[in-house]
């Protein structure tokens, strides 16, 4: 049971994918989920409004702003 639940975590992990940190055009993206949908182009939600990139709300350095390790950059 346990190596069956550790493949399964595994394949799970290898499935998310990864934060751009500093994309080139944020505002062309809705960053509220996986799918990174085009901003003309909702696949979640109700399609109201995207979710903006931390970098449109806090500035390049929001790395910093919120706090986080600099061994992200």
């Amino acid at each position: 049971m346990d190596e069956a639940k550790k493949i399964a975590q595994d394949e799970l992990a290898g499935l998310a994918r990864k934060f751009p940190l500093h994309p080139k055009y944020p505002e062309r993206i809705c960053w509220g989920c996986d799918r990174y949908c085009a901003h003309d182009a909702l696949a979640c939600g109700n399609g109201a409004d995207r979710t903006p990139h931390p970098m449109e709300l806090f500035g390049e350095d929001w790395l910093h702003f919120a706090g986080a390790p600099t061994s992200y950059k």
